[in-house]
C-alpha cells in the first residue's frame, strides 16, 4: 500500500506533465454583464417612478390631461384673431393631413378662410384649379399628378382627402366665398418681386393679377407646410 505522501508526489508529477488547460472566462463575463443591466434597468425604473409620481413635471401632467383642448378650438381661435394660421407637416404622417381638413372645415364655416396654402410645386397649381373647378367633383385629375398629392410621402390619400375637403367647403359656400388651394410659392411672390426668367414665377404672378381687386388681401390664409 503506498503511502500518502508518495501519492501525493506521483499526482504531482503526473500534473507537472499534463497539457493545461485554461478555463474560459466567458460565462463569468456575461453573468456579470446580466447583472449589471439588470440592475440599470431597476434604476431606471424607479426613477422614472419616481419622476412621474410627483414634482413640478408631475403637476404639469395632470394639469394638462384636465384642461386638454381641442385643437380644432385653438385653430378656430386663431383664425379669429390673426389673418394667417400656420399648421406644421409631418412627412408620410396621416394625422397633420386629416387635422388639416377639419380646420378648413372649421374656418370656413366659421371666421372665414380665403387660401389654403400647400408645400407643393408651382408646376402643380394648374391642375388644382382646374380640378376645384369640376361639376361634379373629378378626383382623377389629383391621382394622375403625384407630385400634387405628394405620392412619395406615402399619405397621399391623406392628402387627396384635404383637396376633397376644400371642394366641398366651395360647393357648400357658392361661388361668392370660395376658397382657393396654392402652391408654396404664392405667399412668397406676394412679399417679394417676381423673377420673369422663372418660370414658376410668372405662372404665380399671372394667377394673382386675374384675382379680382376685392380677393387680392385675403381675410384668413390656412397655410399647411412641413
Amino acid at each position: 500500500m503506498k503511502s500518502p505522501l508518495e501519492w501525493w508526489r506521483q499526482r504531482q508529477a503526473r500534473r507537472r506533465y499534463m497539457p493545461h488547460v485554461e478555463k474560459s472566462k466567458t460565462g463569468i463575463t456575461a453573468k456579470i454583464a446580466l447583472a449589471l443591466l439588470l440592475l440599470i434597468v431597476i434604476a431606471a425604473t424607479v426613477l422614472e417612478m419616481r419622476r412621474g409620481g410627483g414634482g413640478a413635471e408631475g403637476e404639469f401632467v395632470a394639469h394638462a390631461r384636465e384642461n386638454a383642448l381641442d385643437p380644432l378650438d385653438l385653430i378656430e381661435a386663431a383664425g379669429r384673431s390673426r389673418r394667417l394660421v400656420f399648421l406644421a407637416d409631418v412627412t408620410s404622417a396621416a394625422a397633420p393631413k386629416r387635422l388639416a381638413a377639419r380646420a378648413v372645415e372649421r374656418l370656413a364655416s366659421g371666421p372665414g378662410l380665403d387660401l389654403v396654402v400647400l408645400n407643393v410645386p408651382a408646376e402643380e397649381q394648374p391642375f388644382i384649379d382646374q380640378y376645384l373647378a369640376t361639376t361634379p367633383e373629378d378626383a382623377s385629375l389629383l391621382l394622375g399628378r403625384p407630385r400634387a398629392i405628394r405620392e412619395g410621402d406615402g399619405a397621399s390619400r391623406d392628402f387627396v382627402d384635404l383637396y376633397r375637403a376644400v371642394w366641398r367647403v366651395n360647393a357648400s359656400l357658392g361661388a361668392h366665398r370660395r376658397v382657393r388651394i396654392v402652391d408654396r410659392g404664392y405667399m412668397r411672390l406676394r412679399r417679394a418681386r417676381p423673377d420673369p426668367k422663372k418660370t414658376s414665377d410668372r405662372r404665380a404672378a399671372a394667377s394673382v393679377r386675374r384675382e379680382p381687386r376685392s380677393r387680392r388681401r385675403p381675410t384668413r390664409t390656412a397655410n399647411c407646410r412641413r
